[in-house]
């Protein structure tokens, strides 16, 4: 007992640290990089939910595109869309009332193997390919595919 209790003190304690270090970036213009979906440091699972900080619509890239940058690196960073295909309507509609059908999210799910020093490799490259994305402009193909069907359900 522990072993194990010592195994997932060690995950929650990387978990607060990747936390921690996200919530320290910023985007150009100062706001914070990212809103967290996940419990915080305490009574949760080893897992940092999170998406990028886009509310005011100035990014033009999305948590999706961060996972495929982050690849590069060979960081499996998972992102997911917060909508799904309605097979009825084909359209895209949200998974919650309150999220817009282009949203979407990240996660880290830290494992016994995700050490320390991994994790500070993880937020050192998360950190070196945002200003990346910020310069080149990188637009996200799900919010241009979200667009495009918007308006084609608008033109209808």
């Amino acid at each position: 007992m522990d072993g194990y209790t010592s195994k997932v003190h060690n995950q929650m304690k990387v978990a607060a640290y990747i936390r921690s270090e996200l919530r320290e970036m910023k985007r150009p213009d100062g706001k914070p990089r990212f809103e967290f979906l996940d419990c915080g440091d305490s009574g949760c699972l080893p897992v940092v939910a999170a998406r990028l900080n886009n509310a005011d619509g100035a990014m033009t890239y999305d948590d999706i595109e961060l996972q495929h940058a982050l690849a590069e690196s060979h960081w499996y960073v998972s992102g997911y869309g917060l909508s799904f295909e309605n097979p009825g309507t084909e359209a895209y509609e949200s998974l919650f009332r309150d999220a817009d059908p282009s949203a979407t999210m990240f996660r880290v799910v830290v494992k016994s193997n995700l050490t320390m020093a991994l994790a500070t490799d993880l937020v050192a490259n998360i950190d070196q390919v945002l200003p990346v994305m910020d310069k080149h402009g990188f637009h996200s193909v799900r919010s241009i595919q979200a667009k495009a069907t918007m308006h084609n359900h608008k033109a209808c």
